[in-house]
């Protein structure tokens, strides 16, 4: 006497992607029931990066650091005179990613101007979350804040490299929620060290900025570390 077992495919985040058409269809013809929880994930990471954006616009962990130090009063209109989201640009990489599209939805009440790159966007995508397509040199050109979106997978290792965050403005911000894999991690140490960007990153293995005063460890998926640039040009201001 064989026993009848009620079977459910349940794909976490991107995962569900995996299963062919033909698997889905052999799923449904038996009755399986196939099914992914990709929201339970995007949506509390576009709200941590949403998070990110508004309190690094107003120069929080800069500032954080700097007050410790001082343990004075601190003159945020002399120190920090463009702090707010009036008028800073957000650049969006891989902005078709699931993560992306809630990120962007979740900007539009805010004065961010946002821009996006992927490499099968629309014009009309990117207008729908109130974005401009833009291509990859000008999202990290022009933008206070880049988010990186991009998955972690061969084809996307060191996508982001010394050329890409050599273009990026002094103070502004590389906030990488997806993979540490993407990114170049020599040149990004290389600019961190050196004071002229912030971010606040998945950081893939060991890392000496982790002991630096200036870094803030963050729970993410990978060991993560949120830097800020040097208090130098602060403690000058």
């Amino acid at each position: 006497m064989s026993e009848k077992f009620n079977v459910i495919i349940a794909a976490q985040g991107v995962a569900y992607k995996g299963l062919t058409e033909d698997a889905r269809k052999i799923a449904k013809e038996r009755g399986i029931f196939a099914t992914n929880v990709q929201a339970a994930n995007s949506i509390p990471v576009a709200e941590y990066c949403l998070g990110v954006a508004l309190l690094e616009s107003k120069d929080y962990t800069l500032s954080r650091h700097q007050y410790g130090e001082q343990r004075a009063y601190i003159n945020r209109e002399v120190n920090y005179a463009d702090a707010g989201t009036y008028g800073k640009t957000i650049g969006v990489v891989t902005a078709t990613a699931q993560i992306a599209r809630d990120f962007m939805e979740m900007l539009k009440p805010f004065d961010f101007n946002v821009i996006a790159w992927s490499r099968h966007l629309t014009d009309e995508e990117a207008a729908q979350y109130g974005a401009k397509k833009v291509d990859l040199d000008t999202v990290f050109r022009e933008s206070d804040i880049v988010s990186i979106h991009t998955p972690g997978i061969p084809q996307t290792a060191n996508m982001i490299g010394e050329h890409e965050l050599g273009l990026m403005k002094d103070g502004a911000l590389l906030l990488n929620s997806a993979r540490g894999i993407v990114i170049d991690h020599k040149a990004l140490e290389k600019e961190l060290v050196s004071g002229r960007i912030r971010a606040d990153t998945v950081w893939p293995g060991k890392s000496d900025l982790y002991h630096a005063t200036q870094c803030t460890l963050i729970p993410l998926l990978d060991p993560a570390v949120s830097v800020a640039p040097a208090l130098k040009a602060a403690k000058e201001a």
